[in-house]
């Protein structure tokens, strides 16, 4: 796919994105993605993706 259509499309998908969301929509989305056990295991899937690159990235 060119670049130039990804850029089109993600741009498209940013606009409709800004028009539909409401601040309270972006409060409970934060609140949803954000709370302390989300971000728990967020940081333990990053601590484990940096030792397995750590190690050349083989099992």
């Amino acid at each position: 796919m060119p670049h130039s259509e990804v850029k089109a499309i993600a741009k498209s998908f940013a606009t409709w994105t800004w028009k539909q969301i409401t601040p309270q929509g972006l409060r409970e989305l934060i609140e949803r993605t954000h709370s302390p056990e989300k971000q728990r295991e967020r940081g333990k899937r990053a601590t484990n993706q940096a030792e397995f690159a750590h190690l050349g990235g083989k099992d």
